[in-house]
């Protein structure tokens, strides 16, 4: 490797880390980043051995969101970006901050031996307030709300542009076959329909039809270029911000009932068993008959009413349970993490948070979600060997071997085996194995999410590696292009594919950086997502001050140990003197132990919204 390497440096648990140019990892210990952030450009050399950060060449970002705290007279900001490692120290100047303030700064300069000095761009208001909070969300992973006028003209003139005449002339006409779509009872934006019909040879033909947004959106318009900018639209506790503007994703493109709509349709002939017999793709023109939430959807299926919409759906759903027992048995790893619902009062306070159900017409969905969007990438790969055309797909890399055997070793202490290979890789079916063990354990929760962490990150590519999690050869993402740009191309990619024409290299260029800036921006929004949830959960737990709850020791520091709350999922942190063990476990003063996954009992000290905190106290009698 080169004395000196000038690379993009990634921060993980304080150390800085850079691939280098033969794969290997190398690791840049905090004491040498000498200032370097998150994804800045920087050149590092070897001194006395180790690898340090000579100079900073490119800052990835200069503007930051915080909270304010002062201390003997002077103003510091404490970031939201857990990768920033130190304080910013910032002047009054014109704005007025108050103390828990949440503000936007701008870093001046990083002066060598002291803090960052950063200069004040936006006052938020009081940290402990959703809008203030928000706002500081939203500027720190660069999330717009509004479309700007330009864009707004330009939606409205290709909401406008449809043709219907010439478009049903062109398409397959499916307005007359019973279609319907499950969605949840908020939804303003529908991608999918589904539809089910009974063939005379006992199979069904099942249609899964996608919104055909990429006859709106238009290459290098100033619309394309805005939803390549946001690359996927962001779900906040209060708000969705849309990837494109909502003339588009509410109205035309959204598959709306008793309205006909253009659409791409994945259309699958299935046996009773659930196996594909046949499989095509075309451009559609559908109507909704019947729109179900998820509620609605799953007291049909449970009770079997007589009528078409209950006949579709009770087919769908005994269709999807066959596709759903063939994958696991094929190895799809079952990830099934915990999702919360935060009930607002018109203030915008959390007056309930909940766990989130998931019923059949839930698992239905993405069944025939997972169903099509395998059978476009098996379709596309296909032809690809002949023509080496470009395509995105959604990949999924083998797990580290050193995470899986850390994975091991506290699977261990937890009582669980993780069967793993002669070398030390690991099998789908064996963590499908641990997974099953735990579902209605007390820890089940936790297992999953350290089994999560264990895992390489799905993303993007243009190079197919297969998709490990699911265990598909091939896999795409074609059902959502109202809310993923990974999507909508591959909705303007099939056309070459279908009609066997070439890719310019302009549209492979563009494709190739494109699958990147997704990934990356999806991973922003669900970190987004999470900020917002948590800050409702903090806020939550501040109204419930000296309260009792139940909840799992979720992980350990040198200071104390984490517990997730049960009904909330709200975690908080106990200070404790007690001796950590390699063992993942905490022996108190007294000599019990607590573990990894031991269900406690804690009393709420401290709740503080503004630094999304929380502070637990464990109780005398702690064990639950």
């Amino acid at each position: 490797m080169a004395k000196n390497l000038t690379a993009q440096i990634k921060l993980i648990s304080g150390q800085g880390q850079i691939i280098g140019s033969d794969g290997q990892t190398i690791t840049i210990e905090h004491h040498n980043l000498n200032q370097a952030l998150d994804g800045d450009l920087v050149i590092i050399k070897t001194k006395n051995n180790q690898w340090v950060v000579d100079k900073v060449v490119k800052r990835a970002k200069r503007q930051f969101t915080g909270t304010v705290y002062k201390k003997n007279g002077k103003i510091f900001i404490r970031p939201d970006d857990r990768k920033f490692y130190s304080p910013i120290e910032v002047k009054q100047e014109k704005h007025k901050i108050k103390n828990r303030d949440k503000i936007l700064v701008e870093i001046k300069s990083w002066p060598a031996n002291h803090l960052p000095v950063g200069k004040v761009i936006k006052n938020f208001g009081p940290g402990d307030k959703w809008l203030p909070q928000v706002g500081a969300i939203m500027a720190n992973y660069d999330l717009i709300e509004d479309f700007s006028p330009a864009i707004l003209k330009t939606a409205t003139k290709s909401a406008n542009s449809i043709d219907w005449q010439k478009e049903i002339k062109n398409r397959l006409d499916l307005r007359t076959v019973t279609t319907l779509t499950i969605d949840p009872q908020t939804a303003k934006d529908f991608d999918d329909a589904l539809s089910c019909e009974m063939l005379k040879n006992g199979n069904f033909r099942i249609g899964v039809h996608i919104a055909d947004v990429s006859f709106f959106v238009k290459p290098q318009t100033n619309l394309d270029k805005e939803a390549y900018r946001r690359a996927t639209s962001v779900y906040l506790v209060d708000r969705t911000i849309p990837m494109l503007p909502p003339i588009l994703s509410e109205n035309v493109a959204s598959l709306m009932p008793g309205q006909d709509r253009l659409a791409f349709s994945a259309i699958f002939e299935m046996t009773p068993a659930g196996k594909v017999t046949a499989f095509k793709l075309a451009r559609s023109v559908i109507n909704v008959n019947y729109r179900f939430d998820y509620d609605q959807a799953d007291s049909v299926i449970n009770q079997r009413k007589d009528s078409s919409s209950a006949l579709s759906l009770w087919n769908l759903n005994q269709l999807a349970n066959k596709l759903k027992i063939s994958r696991v048995k094929a190895g799809s790893v079952m990830f099934e993490d915990a999702e919360f619902k935060v009930t607002l009062d018109n203030q915008n306070e959390p007056q309930s948070i909940t766990k989130k159900q998931r019923g059949p017409s839930s698992q239905l969905i993405e069944e025939f979600m997972l169903l099509a969007n395998r059978s476009v990438a098996q379709y596309v790969a296909s032809q690809k060997a002949q023509t080496g055309k470009v395509f995105i797909y959604r990949i999924h890399d083998l797990p580290d071997i050193n995470k899986i055997i850390e994975l091991s070793v506290w699977l261990k202490t937890m009582g669980y085996e993780l069967e793993l290979k002669a070398d030390n890789k690991v099998s789908s079916q064996a963590l499908n194995k641990v997974l099953s063990q735990s579902l209605e354990k007390e820890e089940g929760q936790l297992v999953r999410k350290a089994t999560v962490r264990a895992m390489a990150k799905a993303v993007y590519a243009i190079k197919n590696i297969g998709h490990f999690g699911l265990s598909f050869e091939h896999y795409t993402h074609f059902t959502s292009p109202i809310r993923r740009y990974p999507d909508l191309l591959v909705h303007r990619l099939l056309p070459f594919f279908l009609n066997h024409k070439p890719i310019d290299k302009k549209t492979v260029e563009f494709v190739s950086q494109a699958v990147i800036h997704s990934s990356d921006k999806e991973r922003q929004a669900a970190e987004a997502e999470r900020d917002s949830l948590k800050f409702m959960q903090v806020k939550y737990m501040a109204n419930h001050i000296g309260e009792t709850i139940t909840g799992l020791v979720s992980g350990f520091t040198r200071f104390g140990f984490f517990v997730a709350d049960d009904k909330t999922g709200a975690e908080g942190f106990v200070r404790h003197t007690g001796k950590t063990s390699s063992d993942f476990s905490l022996t108190l003063e007294s000599g019990k132990k607590i573990k990894l996954g031991d269900q406690v009992k804690v009393k709420v000290i401290k709740a503080e919204p503004e630094f999304r905190r929380i502070d637990y106290e464990l109780l005398t009698n702690y064990l639950a």
